[in-house]
């Protein structure tokens, strides 16, 4: 991999809601990062518990760090397209208030970034740790590696398989599609929807390696996947797109559940494997 010969800035966005128990730890895998040109902007919409007040108190020895706080929204699209219109960085990175990323996810994708200069959004791997085990219909890892997508006509017949706490893209891009669709009826998948628009105008590659690790706890938006795979047709329906649904095999008995589970961690090895390799 050549070296960057420069550090552009990157705007790194929190959307917080009710995370007092896991922000702390999500920024301190921030500050961790190898590549430090960075802010962080963590939005937090009118939680309940005490997260702007943890939130201030990091900022007190992370000056990197700028919590805002907007009316609650129960969406993550309304923070995050705040952080959005709040940042300074030429590059534009998400990260969920309960999840981590490892030290160097942020210098590597910057460096595939320069080396790719046509790639628009480049997103990675990310693995679920928490509240789960092999057993569980939430033990994952996303994308698995025949399922990775990197254009338009993969978004569509693939479904979502981009880890939203996985992407890097550039903020000119967002000039050209807008930014997250604040439709209530998107909530949950709105990622999907702005994906795929990003997706008709500029080339998604994919890194592979799991840089992320996405926390599997109580009271997820994402954690219905009835109501998702509702509002994925709702997408589909609004854009007039033949997208796919989900089949929940995950859902269909302790055998389709051992085998699927079978092949996600195989995928998560597959990428440590190949990590170390490279």
């Amino acid at each position: 991999m050549k070296n960057i010969t420069r550090s552009p800035l990157v705007s790194i966005i929190i959307p917080v809601y009710n995370s007092a128990d896991y922000v702390e730890e999500t920024i301190a895998s921030i500050s961790a990062q190898t590549y430090t040109n960075f802010e962080i902007i963590a939005i937090d919409d009118e939680s309940t518990d005490n997260s702007i007040e943890t939130l201030f108190r990091i900022a007190e020895k992370e000056k990197r760090l700028r919590p805002l706080r907007i009316p609650h929204s129960g969406s993550p699209a309304l923070p995050r397209n705040h952080g959005i219109k709040a940042s300074k960085g030429e590059l534009i990175a998400f990260l969920d208030s309960d999840d981590l990323w490892t030290p160097d996810k942020l210098e590597k994708q910057i460096a595939y970034m320069h080396n790719h200069p046509d790639v628009g959004l480049l997103y990675s791997a990310s693995v679920t740790f928490g509240n789960v085990s092999f057993f569980s219909p939430h033990f994952e890892t996303l994308p698995l590696p025949f399922k990775a997508s990197v254009s338009f006509d993969d978004l569509v017949q693939k479904g979502n398989s981009i880890p939203c706490s996985t992407v890097i893209l550039r903020k000119a891009i967002l000039a050209a599609t807008g930014l997250f669709d604040e439709d209530p009826q998107k909530r949950g998948v709105e990622d999907y929807d702005l994906w795929i628009q990003i997706s008709r105008i500029t080339k998604i590659a994919f890194y592979p390696a799991i840089q992320c690790y996405y926390r599997i706890h109580q009271g997820q938006i994402s954690s219905d996947w009835e109501t998702r795979a509702k509002r994925v047709q709702y997408i589909a329906a609004s854009r007039n797109l033949p997208l796919r649904g989900y089949s929940l095999r995950r859902n269909k008995g302790p055998l389709m559940l051992f085998v699927r589970n079978l092949i996600q961690l195989a995928s998560a090895a597959y990428y440590k494997l190949t990590n170390l390799l490279r």
